[in-house]
């Protein structure tokens, strides 16, 4: 058995096509960020003209932030083919920030 590459420009598409959707999980934080909300709806938007079936959440603190996106993943399991999750926030070095700025 071959291991596939971590890449490819080839695409899977399944045959029956019945129970295949595409999600997409906005998930924004407007702590001290002007704007975020129109940010988020704009994704949103895109998100959608692109097929997508969209949640959109807002988080506060970063121990919230987990179980949004395990119910969100409960919520689509069945049926999900493609799952996009855009985490909207500042943060510094690769950590994410809430609104009481702990990463």
């Amino acid at each position: 058995m071959q291991e596939l590459p971590p890449y490819s420009y080839h695409y899977i598409i399944p045959h029956n096509q019945q129970r295949i959707k595409a999600y997409g999980v906005v998930l924004v934080n407007t702590h001290n960020r002007p704007g975020a909300v129109s940010e988020a709806e704009n994704f949103e938007q895109a998100l959608e003209t692109l097929g997508y079936i969209v949640f959109k959440m807002e988080w506060t603190d970063v121990a919230e932030l987990q179980s949004m996106i395990e119910s969100a993943l409960m919520r689509v399991i069945d049926d999900c083919s493609m799952l996009f999750v855009a985490v909207m926030t500042h943060g510094h070095r690769g950590a994410l920030a809430g609104s009481d700025d702990l990463e």
